[in-house]
């Protein structure tokens, strides 16, 4: 990943930019990573993958729940 204090990032935008296309960017502020400037491509699969393993999770804890005997699913009887 490259590295860009945030003083040079504003003076050299478009650049940054292209550079970005490519692989992300990691801006800085007084030596510290503040933001990640990336591709919208890299983006959109970075929030499927995330909606795929969520949705694999939400069906992994629907199975644990109906496995769970009736006495811990929250009955008060």
């Amino acid at each position: 990943m490259l590295k860009i204090p945030a003083s040079e990032f504003q003076r050299h935008l478009g650049h940054c930019m292209d550079d970005a296309l490519a692989q992300p960017l990691v801006i800085t502020r007084r030596k510290r990573e503040v933001l990640v400037l990336l591709a919208k491509d890299e983006y959109d699969r970075l929030k499927d993958l995330e909606n795929h393993y969520t949705q694999q999770t939400l069906k992994q804890a629907r199975k644990l729940a109906r496995d769970v005997p009736g006495d811990f699913q929250g009955d008060t009887e």
